[in-house]
């Protein structure tokens, strides 16, 4: 396994690691979204599903709890 530079293309045939975050935000929740997101892989290409909650305060300075969630997958790159 080797790291590339931004922008350099993977070599053919070697999984390509990559991390996608999801936040909470005032219109969707990230858990909704994550499990949208994680019905197009499949399971062998989970590598890791982290999750941390934050708290934000709102306009009336009330602290609200916010979800953040990092999936770690791994992805084939195209031919």
């Amino acid at each position: 396994m080797r790291v590339l530079m931004s922008g350099e293309a993977p070599e053919r045939g070697f999984p390509v690691i990559r991390v996608k975050e999801f936040l909470d935000s005032d219109s969707s929740l990230a858990e909704k979204r994550v499990n949208e997101f994680l019905a197009e892989l499949e399971d062998e290409q989970v590598i890791n599903i982290c999750y941390s909650s934050i708290s934000k305060p709102n306009l009336n300075n009330v602290s609200e709890q916010r979800s953040a969630i990092l999936v770690v997958y791994k992805v084939n790159p195209k031919s």
